[in-house]
This record gives structure tokens, sequence and C-alpha cells, in this order.
């Protein structure tokens, strides 16, 4: 979870992964606390997640604070983890989006791109507007939701958006997306 000042909502977000039907023991949450001038981290630490600070006015943005993170947790956890998930600091989880996803993965899928919702629709436009415009990602821009090994070259030469959070990755997937010279 790469998170930027979300003191108001990263609990939520930790709370509905410490719900979740799927053995608990299998699930680490890391955060990165991303030139925040509130109180993320800490909260983040009280709720039991591993939390890294950085504060870095120069290289800015969602993409350095994961490339970051991901950097941290292969130093800490070198032996690394069959499959990541990415998370906005902002979002709750139905309690068996882990084991489903899980299910997924089981299937040989190595990304996948889940449906997300607005908690808040009704409020005022803006949050109206974010809702209409999940409905669309999910209708109309991630035809091609989740991509298998036999199936990877193909559905990298397809026009298909991966942007929507939450996203599930392999192993695989997560090393080579850690690599700048990957996209060269």
């Amino acid at each position: 979870i790469c998170a930027r000042n979300e003191e108001a909502v990263i609990g939520d977000l930790i709370d509905s992964i410490h719900r979740q039907t799927y053995p608990a023991e299998l699930l680490h949450i890391y955060v990165m606390a991303d030139n925040c001038n509130d109180h993320t981290a800490l909260i983040a630490r009280q709720k039991g997640a591993v939390v890294y600070t950085r504060t870095n006015t120069e290289l800015v943005g969602k993409g350095y604070a994961m490339e970051e993170l991901m950097k941290d947790i292969r130093i800490d956890h070198p032996e690394g983890y069959d499959g990541y998930f990415v998370f906005d600091a902002d979002i709750i989880l139905a309690e068996d989006y882990m084991e489903q996803m899980d299910h997924k993965f089981a299937e040989g899928h190595d990304i996948i791109t889940s449906y997300r919702n607005s908690k808040n629709f009704g409020q005022n436009f803006v949050t109206m507007g974010y809702a209409v415009w999940f409905i669309h990602e999910a209708s109309f821009l991630n035809q091609i939701r989740s991509f298998k090994d036999n199936e990877l070259h193909f559905a990298m030469m397809q026009s298909s958006m991966t942007n929507s959070q939450p996203l599930s990755v392999s192993r695989g997937i997560s090393v080579c997306a850690g690599r700048r010279d990957t996209y060269k």
C-alpha cells in the first residue's frame, strides 16, 4: 500500500485485510508512507502493518513510492512472496477478497485486475464522477482482466489497461516490473 496523507482511511483498509477469510498467517501488510505530513505511518503501524517511510521531493508519485517499497521488501525478505496485492489506501475489501484472488492465482493467472466500486457514490458530484469512471473502466478499459502464462505474450500485445486497483500480481511479474530496463 503506497499512501500519501491517508490517515483518515488507511486504518479501514488494514482492518478489512485483517477480516479476510484467507489464512492470516499468509498475509503480510506493507505500507510506504510517501511524503506524508500526517499520521498515516503511525496509524498503519498501530494496525499491524510494516511501515516504510519515504521523503523525496524530486521523484514524486506512486510509481516511485511503489518501486522503493518493492526494493525495501526485497531487502527485508529476499525470499519474496508468491504474489503481491496493490491497494489504494482508501478502499475496503470484501471479506473473501484474498480467497477469491487466490483461486485465480491457482488457475494460473499472473495479473488480476479486480472490480472496484465507490463507497460514497452520492456524497457529491466529484465522488459520483469517480464512481461512473470506475464503472466505465471496469466495463470498457479492462477487457483482458488477467493473464495466464501461456497467454501472456498475446495478451501483452492487446490494448488492455491494468491501472485499476486492487491489483494482484505474481512474483514473476512483480520482479520484471521492478526493472526499469524491462520497458526499453
